[in-house]
C-alpha cells in the first residue's frame, strides 16, 4: 500500500472527529499522523516490515497499531464505526473552502443537507441567510467556497500525485525487460496541480509489463488495456496512463508527452521549417519540405497538429479508449512514419533537430522558452543542491512538533549550512505562540544548541528569527527591541483575509527588521483563493527596500506561484525558498520550492538561500543599512 492511500484513512479519522466536533488534540494527532505519512519519502509498508515504525517521527503506538491493521487487512475497524455514526456525504462537505463543520452540522440539522449536490439545490433559495448568525454575505461565501471546489474538483495537488507517481516508477524500473521509465506530463513539467499521471517506458516484453502494472497495488481499476497502452485508475481516484515505446522514439515520445500543448506546436513548426516531422515516433526528414514559397503548406501542416496530444487525451477521456489503446494501436504509428528517420532516441535529438540547446521540461509552458533558448538567453535554473539552507521552520515553541535540537540534526542531515528558527507570534491565535519572554529563552537555547555543534566540530548553525505577524494596521505584533536581536525576521499576514493586503504588506516590507514576506498571497491551493492584493506595487517596494518574498515550498501552498517568480526576478527582487516545516520530515518539501522556482526561471543569484552563511548574514547587515 502506498502512503498517501495510508495517510488517508488518518485524514478521514480526523474529517469525522472533526464534524463530530471531537477532542481537537485527537483531531491534530490523526491529522499530522496524515501528514507524516505524506511526507515520508521511503514506503511505510518497507518500514513496517522492517519492523520500525516506532522509529518513524510523530507515529505513536495507538496510531503505529492502527497502521499496521490496515497494512495487513486493508480495512480500519476503528474507521469503519466511525463512518456509522455520520451521513457520508457530509466528509465530503469538509473539501468545501470555507465551509467548517459547525455549518456543515447546522446545515445538516437545519435542511438535512447531507452531500455538496444538496447544498448547491438549497442555495438558490436564499433560507441559509435567514438562520440566525448568518447573513447575505455568509451565503455569498459559502457560494464562492463551492465555486473554487468545482474549479480545483479535478485536479491534484503535486505533493499528493508525485510521491504516488515515483513509487510506480521505482516499481517499473525493477520488472524484468524494463530499460527506462520516466513520468511525463504536467507531473514532469511540475505543476501545482495535476490532472493525471503519465508514465512513459520502454521494455523487451511490453505486454509483460503491462500485466505487471495493471497489477500494482496502487492500481483500482483497469479502464482499458492495449499491448503497449493502458489506462487506469488508482485508488485515490487519479488517471494513469501508461505507454510503452520503442527505444528509439523514446525521447520523442517523451517531449510529445511532457509538453506542453503550445510548446509542441512551435517545435514541430520549427521542424517543419527545416523539412522535418515531428511527432511522438521520432524525428523524420520528409522530402519536399522545408523549401522555399511553401508557407501554405506550413501553414496547414502547423494547423494540422494544433490540438494533436489534447485530442488524444480527449479520446480517452471520453471513454473512446479502444481506439487509443485498442487492436489498432499500430496504424496511428505508421501512419506517423513519413519519411527517414533521423533522430528521437533522447529529448536532446528532438532539440538539437531544430537548432535549440536541451530546454528543461519545467520551462516547457510557452512562456519564451523558445525565444529564449534561440538567442542564448536561456536561465541556468537552481537545483536542489544549490540550496544552502531552510529559511521557514517551525519548533515546539509554537505549534511544530520537534524540539530545536531536532530540528538542528535535521538540518545537518540534509548538509545544510544553516536553518532558520521561525516559529509564530501569539497574535495568529496558536496556543503556545511566541512572545516576548518566550522568544528570550528560545533565541538562548539557540544559543546553547550552536555552541554544542560548534564544540563538535559541526560546521552548521540555526539562525534565530520569528515568523512575525502582520496586524490590520500594518504594524508587527512585536516590538522593535525584540526585533532587532534576531538574525532574520519573517513577517507574515494570518487574518483578515477579506481586506485589501497591499498598503499592509507594504508597510511590512517598509519596517527597517522585515527581512522576508511569508507566503505574499496567502493561497491555499483547493482551499483559499489568494487574497486581493497589488502584489506588483509590492514587489516594486520589496525591490527599494531590498525586503525578500518567500517562495513556500509547502505543496498546499507554492507561494510565490511560478508566474509570480519570474516576475519578481524581472524586477530584480530576492526569493527566499523556506518549507514552512511543522515538522522534521516536512522539510523534505523543499523540492517543490526549487520546482517553482525552476519554473519560474529563478537562478542562483535569484534565490537568498542559495547564498552561504556568511553572504546571507552579509546580505541581511547591507539591507538593514540601506533602511536606517
Amino acid at each position: 500500500m502506498d502512503n498517501i492511500t495510508l495517510a488517508n484513512f488518518f485524514h478521514e479519522i480526523a474529517d469525522i472527529l472533526e464534524l463530530k466536533e471531537e477532542n481537537p488534540f485527537r483531531i491534530n494527532a490523526y491529522r499530522r499522523a496524515a501528514q507524516v505519512l505524506e511526507s515520508l519519502t521511503q514506503n511505510i509498508e518497507e518500514i513496517a516490515q522492517k519492523g520500525k515504525l516506532e522509529e518513524v517521527p510523530g507515529i505513536g503506538e495507538g496510531i503505529g497499531e492502527k497502521i499496521q491493521e490496515i497494512l495487513k487487512t486493508g480495512r480500519l475497524r476503528y474507521l469503519e464505526e466511525l463512518r456509522k455514526t455520520i451521513p457520508p456525504g457530509l466528509i465530503s462537505m469538509l473539501a468545501v473552502p470555507g465551509l467548517g463543520p459547525k455549518t456543515i452540522l447546522r446545515l445538516y440539522h437545519e435542511f438535512g443537507v447531507e452531500t455538496i449536490e444538496d447544498l448547491e439545490r438549497l442555495l438558490p433559495q436564499h433560507k441559509i441567510c435567514q438562520l440566525e448568525g448568518f447573513g447575505e454575505r455568509s451565503e455569498e461565501k459559502i457560494k464562492e467556497g463551492l465555486e473554487q471546489f468545482r474549479r480545483h474538483q479535478k485536479r491534484s495537488l503535486l505533493g499528493k500525485v508525485e510521491p504516488l507517481a515515483l513509487e510506480i516508477v521505482r516499481t517499473l524500473e525493477k520488472v524484468k525487460g524494463v530499460n527506462r521509465v520516466s513520468l511525463a506530463g504536467s507531473l514532469r513539467r511540475k505543476k501545482e496541480t495535476i490532472g493525471d499521471i503519465d508514465i512513459l517506458c520502454t521494455s523487451d516484453n511490453p505486454k509483460e509489463t503491462i500485466a505487471v502494472f495493471c497489477q500494482l497495488p496502487q492500481i483500482k481499476e483497469v479502464k482499458a488495456r492495449g499491448t503497449t497502452k493502458v489506462v487506469a485508475l488508482s485508488k485515490t481516484g487519479l488517471e494513469i496512463d501508461l505507454r510503452v515505446v520503442e527505444p528509439e522514439a523514446f525521447g520523442a515520445a517523451l517531449h510529445y508527452f511532457t509538453g506542453n500543448k503550445q510548446h509542441n506546436i512551435k517545435i514541430r513548426t520549427m521542424g517543419i521549417k527545416r523539412g522535418l516531422k515531428i511527432n511522438e515516433y521520432g524525428v523524420f526528414k520528409v522530402e519536399g519540405r522545408g523549401k522555399e514559397g511553401e508557407e501554405e503548406q506550413d501553414k496547414e501542416e502547423a494547423e494540422k497538429n494544433r490540438g494533436t496530444q489534447d485530442e488524444e487525451k480527449t479520446k480517452e477521456k471520453e471513454g473512446e479508449i479502444k481506439e487509443a489503446v485498442g487492436e489498432n494501436e499500430g496504424e496511428g504509428e505508421s501512419a506517423a512514419k513519413e519519411g527517414v528517420r533521423i533522430g528521437g532516441a533522447t529529448e536532446e535529438e528532438v532539440f538539437r533537430a531544430v537548432g535549440l540547446p536541451y530546454i528543461e521540461p519545467e520551462l516547457r509552458e510557452d512562456r519564451g522558452e523558445i525565444e529564449a533558448a534561440l538567442e542564448g538567453r536561456l536561465p541556468k535554473t537552481i537545483n536542489l543542491s544549490d540550496i544552502k539552507g531552510d529559511l521557514h521552520c517551525h519548533t515546539k515553541y509554537s505549534d511544530g512538533h520537534n524540539t530545536i535540537e531536532e530540528v538542528a540534526q535535521a538540518g545537518i542531515e540534509r548538509e545544510y549550512e544553516y536553518l532558520l528558527i521561525s516559529d509564530h507570534t501569539t497574535t495568529v491565535g496558536i496556543t503556545h505562540g511566541m512572545d516576548a519572554e518566550k522568544i528570550q529563552r528560545q533565541m538562548e537555547e539557540i544559543e546553547k544548541v550552536n555552541q554544542r555543534l560548534k564544540e563538535k566540530g559541526v560546521r552548521f548553525r540555526l539562525l534565530k528569527g520569528v515568523e512575525c505577524d502582520i496586524k490590520a494596521d500594518g504594524s508587527l505584533d512585536l516590538p522593535d527591541e525584540i526585533l532587532a536581536q534576531l538574525d532574520l525576521v519573517i513577517a507574515a499576514i494570518h487574518s483578515k483575509f477579506g481586506m485589501d493586503q497591499t498598503e499592509r504588506l507594504i508597510s511590512a516590507c517598509q519596517n527597517p527588521h522585515v527581512d522576508i514576506i511569508a507566503h505574499p498571497t496567502g493561497r491555499k491551493l483547493g482551499e483559499r483563493d489568494p487574497y486581493q492584493v497589488d502584489l506588483e506595487r509590492v514587489m516594486e517596494v520589496c525591490r527599494k527596500t531590498k525586503t525578500a518574498l518567500e517562495l513556500n515550498a509547502f505543496w498546499n501552498r507554492l507561494d510565490l506561484s511560478d508566474i509570480n517568480c519570474k516576475r519578481a526576478k524581472e524586477i530584480g527582487v530576492k526569493v527566499s525558498i523556506g518549507t514552512d516545516s511543522h515538522h522534521i520530515l516536512e522539510m523534505d518539501v523543499m523540492r517543490y520550492g526549487v520546482a517553482t522556482a525552476k519554473r519560474g526561471w529563478l537562478e542562483k543569484e535569484d534565490v537568498l538561500n542559495t547564498c552561504s552563511l556568511e553572504e546571507l548574514l552579509g546580505w541581511v547587515k547591507n539591507r538593514k543599512k540601506s533602511k536606517e
